[in-house]
Formats: C-alpha cells, sequence, structure tokens
C-alpha cells in the first residue's frame, strides 16, 4: 500500500500537467479578447468613470430649482468674573461679582427659488452636458470594438504573411540549391546563381520584418487585454464576402445623418452652448426667493457677590418665533461682467454651430469613402481569387519551360514571387473588408458588440 502512494501522486500529476497544458493550448477568440478588453482596457475605464462623474452635474444644477432645508444649533457658556467700584457717597461701594450665562439657539429654515430664470437654464445646460458624457462614453465603446477587431485581425493577417513569406522562402532556398547544383555541374551560368542568391537574400529581409510585425501586432493585443495570447483562432475558409445592406450610398449617408455618435455629440455641445448663452442672458432678470425660519432661543444668567457670597437676582429670557420673508433681486450693474460673459457666452454657441456643420461634413465624406471602399474590398477579394489561380497555372507553366531550357531562372523566380504574392494580396483583402465593414456601420451609428460576435462564429 505504501509503494502506491507515490505512484498515485506521480500520476495526478501527470494528469494535472495534461490538463494544465490543455488550457495554455486553448486557442482563443474574438469574443474571448473582447471580454477581456472590456475588463483590461484603461481607456474604456477612464471613459466610464467619466461618464458617471459629469451624469452627476444635472443632479448637482437641479438642485438650485429645488428647496433647501438648513437647520442651525448652537450652545454657549459663559463663566465671568467682574470687580467694580462705585461712589454714590463719600463712601464707595465696591462689587466683586461671579457671572454664569448659558445661552442655548437653533433654528430651522426652508428656502425655495420662486423665480430664477438662469438657474432653470443652467439645469437644461446640464441635461445636454450630463447627454453628452454617455455619448462620449458610447462612442469610445464603438472605438473599443474596432480596436479589439483590428488587434486581433492583424494578428491574423501578420501571420498568414508571414506564413506565406516562409514558404516562398523555402521555394527560393530549394531553387537557389537545385541551381547552385547545376552550376557546379557546368548545366547553367555563374548569372543563374547569384540572381537565386539575390531572391534568397531579398525574402530573408522580408521574413525578418513579417516576424516584426506579427510580434507588434501580437504586443497590441496583449496591451488591449492584458494577457498573452499564443494561439488564435483563424478566419475559417467558408466566409464569404456580401454587399453592404442597403447597397445604397446615400441611404448610408442617410444614416450618419440621424445615428451617427459623432454627430449627436456635437449637437448635444451645441444644445448645451444655446443654454449656456440663455442662461447669461437672463443673468440680468430679478430673482424672487421665499424662505420660512424658525427661531428657538434660551438665555439664562446667574450672579453671585463674592464678598457676601450671596446670590442676585438671576436674568432669564427665552423667545421663539417664525418668520416668512419674500425676497426680490435685481441686478443692476456689475461693471460690464455680465455683458461680457452673455457675448463669450454667443460666441461659443457660434463656434459649436459651426464644428456641427463641420462634423456632418467629415462623417459624410468618411461614410461614402468606407462604402466605396467595402465594395473596392468585395472586388479585390474576387480578383486576387482569380489571380492566384492564374499564378498558379503561370508558375507551373514557368516550371515546365525551365525544365526544358526555354524559360531562364528570372522567369520562374518572378513567376513564384507572383503567386505568393496573390496569396497575400487575398489574405489582406479579406482583413481589409472585415474592418472597413465595421469602419462604415460605425459611421452609420449602427456598430453594436453583436457585430463581433457575429464575426467570431467565422473562426475556427
Amino acid at each position: 500500500m505504501i509503494n502506491l502512494f507515490p505512484k498515485i501522486i506521480s500520476k495526478c500529476c501527470a494528469y494535472f500537467l495534461i490538463f494544465a497544458s490543455s488550457l495554455s493550448s486553448a486557442k482563443s477568440d474574438l469574443a474571448l479578447v473582447y471580454e477581456l478588453a472590456l475588463s483590461n482596457d484603461p481607456n474604456i475605464k477612464a471613459s466610464k468613470a467619466n461618464y458617471l462623474a459629469n451624469s452627476e452635474i444635472k443632479n448637482q444644477a437641479r438642485s438650485l430649482l429645488l428647496p433647501n432645508l438648513q437647520a442651525n444649533a448652537s450652545y454657549s457658556k459663559t463663566d465671568q468674573k467682574s470687580e467694580s467700584r462705585r461712589y454714590y457717597s463719600t463712601t464707595p461701594t465696591e462689587l466683586n461679582l461671579d457671572l454664569e450665562n448659558e445661552i442655548t439657539f437653533y433654528n430651522l429654515s426652508i428656502t425655495q427659488n420662486l423665480f430664477n430664470l438662469q438657474a432653470f437654464f443652467s439645469y437644461k445646460e446640464s441635461i445636454a452636458l450630463a447627454s453628452k458624457a454617455e455619448l462620449a462614453h458610447q462612442i469610445d465603446k464603438q472605438l473599443l470594438i474596432l480596436r479589439t477587431a483590428e488587434s486581433y485581425f492583424n494578428v491574423l493577417r501578420n501571420k498568414e504573411t508571414l506564413a506565406s513569406t516562409i514558404a516562398e522562402e523555402r521555394a527560393i532556398k530549394k531553387q537557389y540549391e537545385k541551381t547552385k547544383q547545376l552550376y557546379e555541374n557546368g548545366l547553367t551560368s555563374i548569372t543563374g546563381v547569384h540572381e537565386s542568391r539575390a531572391a534568397f537574400d531579398m525574402i530573408i529581409s522580408k521574413r525578418l520584418i513579417d516576424e516584426v510585425n506579427l510580434e507588434m501586432s501580437y504586443e497590441n493585443l496583449f496591451l488591449l487585454t492584458g494577457k498573452k495570447h499564443h494561439l488564435l483562432k483563424n478566419l475559417s475558409n467558408i466566409f464569404e464576402s456580401s454587399l453592404p445592406l442597403p447597397n445604397d450610398i446615400e441611404k448610408w449617408v442617410d444614416f450618419s445623418a440621424k445615428n451617427n455618435l459623432e454627430i449627436k455629440f456635437a449637437q448635444k455641445t451645441l444644445e448645451a452652448s444655446q443654454q449656456h448663452t440663455n442662461s447669461k442672458r437672463s443673468a440680468h432678470a430679478p430673482t424672487i426667493q421665499a424662505s420660512l425660519r424658525y427661531d428657538d432661543n434660551d438665555s439664562n444668567t446667574i450672579q453671585t457677590d463674592r464678598l457676601t457670597s450671596s446670590s442676585l437676582p438671576d436674568a432669564f429670557s427665552y423667545s421663539s418665533g417664525s418668520t416668512i420673508e419674500i425676497k426680490m433681486n435685481l441686478p443692476l450693474w456689475s461693471s460690464g461682467k455680465k455683458n461680457s460673459e452673455r457675448r463669450q457666452a454667443h460666441y461659443i454657441e457660434l463656434r459649436d454651430r459651426e464644428k456641427l456643420k463641420a462634423k456632418k461634413q467629415e462623417v459624410f465624406k468618411k461614410t461614402r469613402s468606407l462604402f466605396l471602399q467595402t465594395v473596392s474590398d468585395i472586388a479585390k477579394i474576387n480578383a486576387s481569387k482569380n489571380a492566384k489561380i492564374s499564378a498558379q497555372s503561370a508558375l507551373d507553366s514557368t516550371q515546365t519551360g525551365y525544365n526544358l531550357g526555354s524559360r531562364n531562372i528570372v522567369d520562374l523566380l518572378n513567376a513564384q514571387r507572383d503567386l505568393y504574392q496573390a496569396e497575400r494580396n487575398l489574405s489582406s483583402s479579406r482583413y481589409d473588408y472585415i474592418l472597413n465593414s465595421l469602419r462604415l456601420k460605425q459611421m452609420a451609428g449602427t456598430l453594436i458588440e453583436e457585430d463581433l460576435y457575429t464575426l467570431n462564429k467565422l473562426l475556427e
């Protein structure tokens, strides 16, 4: 039984190592990367905190329109000694008194603005500012969706590019070694060896660049999620591109005009500026305030003559009562400050109005551009597929011609390069289409998390 115990322990350790290795070798997908980015990315965390902080502006401004209740209370006790001499006749009279005084006071007051235009328009401005903060957070969430997709698919793009470059390097190396052997046997000239060597050196340089690009894309993914991702699910071969729906560029522009978050943000900025202008204009208006106050005051004074140790008559007072007050305040002159603030607010409103126009023009331009790029990406995907087939046929023909002596080594190397370049173009066009489709949805204001989860189903 004792001899079996070490065997059981070793088996458990082996099973644990197998389980741990299976976890470490599990492939990450787009959904997992996005969920990690949500919990790790400092930009989205800062955006949420900024949204929550600015949402409180509305509550602060609304408080100026609601009643203000205040209570005050105080208690004081005074111990005082006094010495005095009074001359009523030829014989002076001395007084040595100990005085003890206690005062208790409290009051309760409630104040309500009856008419305050500036506070009202400030509240309207705060509503627009709170909406701006919410829109800013929504914009940042859309940007996180885009950054996640870009980081993930850039890794896949660079990985496929590197794989193609490595395959091309192997083919060129094989051709170089074959050419060198032919030269050593006197069957070809040194020129072919030099040309093969030059092509081999160039592809090694490209492979090193591609390796760096892949490492950088992995690093960007790590910065986004806070976790290393050694294995990622690849885009399925069954992936098919399709034209944007609706397939009408002007309808996409209409979507952008109605739903684009950046346009809505600029509209809320203008609305806040307008309400700010109204607030500054109403600074000259009178304000009316009503208040109700209740006071309670209790005072008790005890005096003792130290010379005779006798008590003098105590002094006691008590008062309580309520006060109702309606107060009007009319600003007459503030040395030009209020007029200056009103003009400043007006100029800020004009600035934000023009910024809204510029933002619409920018968004409409980007929407049209992304629509055309998406349609172009589909055409490039189809063209790259055909180019790959043609390049493979051309390479086969060139290889046959080279074996027969009708084509030289340069022709063969060029044909190989064209084939691998066609493969890289096809891979890049697929990822360009995916990312541009997401950017088009962002411009139209329709990009949501579900778009990433839909793409995630196309990974394997």
